[in-house]
């Protein structure tokens, strides 16, 4: 069973996507901020089951505290270096390009809805496959 990171400041958020991909038989595990998912992350590689995937939030606490507009961003590049080549996914990675690390896989995630989370389960299957998926053309 995969086993995904989920990393956002939104609680509802973070509860909603989680229990939605638990129910589609994906072993999920969450954490509210940067420092929290990297520590989450760091607990996992060196452990039985590091996570196959992380969907990120780009807008939430950075590692100093401060909200910032691209933290999730600055994560990803951490959990890069870690494992080069972890597929990500964002709420809208197309937005800064270049600024996710090379060699991504990258996926730009539909609203949470009931009606989006047929393609998000098909997302995250390519992602999972290790196919790139190109963000909206903007």
């Amino acid at each position: 069973m995969p086993k995904l990171l989920i990393v956002d400041d939104e609680p509802l958020v973070r509860r909603s996507l989680q229990k939605t991909l638990e129910r589609k038989g994906f072993d999920v595990d969450t954490a509210e901020d940067c420092n929290s998912g990297l520590a989450s992350f760091e607990s996992a590689e060196t452990g039985p089951q590091p996570y196959d995937l992380a969907i990120l939030d780009l807008n939430m606490p950075c590692f100093d505290g401060r909200s910032e507009e691209n933290a999730g961003l600055d994560l990803m590049k951490k959990l890069h270096l870690a494992r080069p080549g972890l597929p990500g996914a964002g709420s809208d990675p197309g937005r800064r390009p270049g600024a996710w690390p090379a060699g991504t896989a990258l996926a730009t995630l539909p609203p949470v809805t009931e009606d989006s989370m047929n393609p998000l389960g098909v997302i995250l299957a390519l992602l999972l496959a290790g196919q790139s998926l190109a963000a909206p053309a903007r």
